[in-house]
């Protein structure tokens, strides 16, 4: 077994994949592959493939929203290649065993843990992310002008950060409304029992709330673990944008974490793949440093399986689903006036790459 204390990140750790298990409508499992040169440590959510397209018992499995993705500990660079190797082999005859067909994969951009799999899956880069170096004296100097100015006028702002998650009724309501405004995706509208599990995964997270004229008109859902801090959700109410409390609670975050011994604050990146994506923009504003890249992996382990779940799914759904949607048998239908949203576990579609 792997000790806890060599988990990279939390988006690794067992509190973290059983939050999202729950929402996944999945079972949490891990796969250690150990051996002399090193071991290799995958964290992923079993879920069953439904009866409707003819799963017949059988299984697909994905890593948690967010980043994760198998991890090398303590392995010597010169053995990465052996090892990955090694642990490909033991696992396909792992999921060939527990009739699982397909594995899709969301890696972690600051380890950049997808260079180690890009010979034994289809790696395909998504987008870039951002993250704040902390350890500099003047934090504060990789803010773009604009960000600088808008936190030096404040004074109507007050920030508070909630250790004990006191305030997590709010934050699930400033959040929704946020995603409301902006016309997301069913997938980012969480339930109210993910919200109340993340009681379970203190102290390793945190929210921090902007309130102006007596009011939380902000609020962002922290991350932290070793030297890394995660801007893992945040909201902000439609009618205040004008408040800057999005601004004001990064720059706030950041100093708090610098003065706490943290050395990066990863922001996240945009809302597409796209170059110009307008969140990544703004997220840029806040490092002067180089782009972190995010990628999503994709195997097929059980071909003849797939091939028939992807003809099932298409025969039900009356046309083809898109051939960058992985894994094709659960590709959401277009929406249509009247019409179901998706054909099958609408909850969870894997991302387009």
């Amino acid at each position: 077994m792997i000790e806890p204390s060599k988990l990279p990140d939390f988006y690794f750790t067992p509190a973290y994949g059983e939050l999202n298990a729950a929402f996944e409508g999945g079972k949490l499992e891990t796969f250690v592959h150990e051996t002399p040169r090193g071991s290799v440590y995958h964290m992923f959510i079993l879920r069953t493939i439904p009866d409707e397209i003819g799963g017949d018992g059988s299984f697909d499995i994905s890593t948690p929203y967010g980043y994760g993705g198998p991890v090398l500990i303590d392995c010597e660079d010169g053995d990465r290649a052996w090892l990955a190797a090694s642990y490909a082999d033991a696992f396909s005859a792992f999921c060939r065993e527990r009739r699982i067909v397909s594995e899709f994969v969301r890696f972690h951009p600051l380890l950049g843990n997808a260079e180690d799999w890009k010979p034994h899956m289809d790696v395909r880069f998504s987008r870039h992310t951002v993250a704040i170096d902390l350890t500099p004296d003047d934090l504060f100097a990789q803010f773009k002008r604009n960000q600088r100015r808008i936190l030096r006028h404040q004074e109507d702002i007050e920030v508070e950060f909630d250790f004990d998650m006191e305030k997590l009724d709010v934050f699930e309501s400033v959040y929704r409304e946020a995603m409301q405004a902006l016309g997301a995706s069913d997938y980012y509208f969480f339930p109210h029992g993910y919200f109340e599990a993340l009681e379970a995964c203190k102290p390793h997270c945190f929210l921090v709330h902007a309130r102006y004229q007596g009011a939380i008109v902000s609020s962002r859902l922290v991350f932290r673990y070793g030297q890394t801090l995660h801007d893992h959700l945040a909201g902000t109410r439609p009618d205040c944008y004008k408040a800057n409390g999005s601004t004001t609670l990064i720059g706030h975050v950041a100093a708090w974490g610098k003065r706490e011994g943290y050395t990066r604050f990863h922001l996240g990146g945009g809302t597409t793949c796209a170059a110009d994506d307008s969140l990544l923009s703004y997220k840029s504003e806040f490092s002067s440093g180089p782009l972190y890249d995010y990628h999503m992996g994709q195997v097929v382990h059980d071909e003849a399986a797939y091939r028939r779940l992807c003809a099932r799914a298409n025969e039900i759904r009356g046309e083809e689903a898109s051939g960058c949607f992985f894994p094709g048998y659960r590709a959401v239908r277009p929406k249509r006036p009247g019409s179901e949203a998706a054909l099958v576990d609408a909850r969870k579609p894997e991302r387009k790459a």
